[in-house]
């Protein structure tokens, strides 16, 4: 008899479990315009190469930030000027941040490499902070937030 006591209270336990998570509140979708907001990005490590790196980044291929003399353990904030916006309306579903680094030609035009690309998805509107790694070749992180319109 004691076992089924322990088995009807695991049940019990489960089933309070599921339930919580059923109705626990969902964040608020966005009724309007939703917008990928870059925050900073951070080196953990650089390409290897000499001298600082220069990184550019992209959403979707629109420009949003580059940063000069980029070396290990630094953080820069995106800031929004122009040519380079931080903030960019989700048009699709999901979007694509890329991240390149600079190879120093003798002359234009410079070799850009690939450090990584991450995803973001609009499900993730207004649940906070998030990271995106672009770790291919060089290691940086992207902090970043989707927000509805506001």
């Amino acid at each position: 008899m004691g076992i089924r006591r322990v088995l009807v209270a695991a049940l019990a336990a489960v089933v309070a479990s599921v339930v919580a998570v059923a109705v626990a509140p969902q964040p608020a979708a966005a009724d309007g315009p939703v917008y990928l907001e870059l925050i900073w990005i951070r080196c953990q490590n650089d390409t290897g190469d000499w001298g600082s790196d220069e990184i550019w980044v992209e959403v979707n291929g629109t420009a949003a930030g580059f940063f000069e003399d980029f070396d290990v353990r630094e953080r820069r904030d995106f800031v929004e000027r122009m040519f380079f916006y931080p903030r960019q309306q989700m048009l699709a579903e999901s979007v694509t941040v890329t991240v390149w680094e600079k190879d120093e030609a003798p002359i234009w035009p410079y070799d850009w490499d690939l450090q990584g690309r991450f995803t973001v998805n609009q499900n993730l509107v207004n649940t906070g902070e998030h990271e995106g790694y672009a770790f291919d070749d060089g290691e940086y992180i992207v902090r970043y937030r989707v927000v509805g319109a506001a």
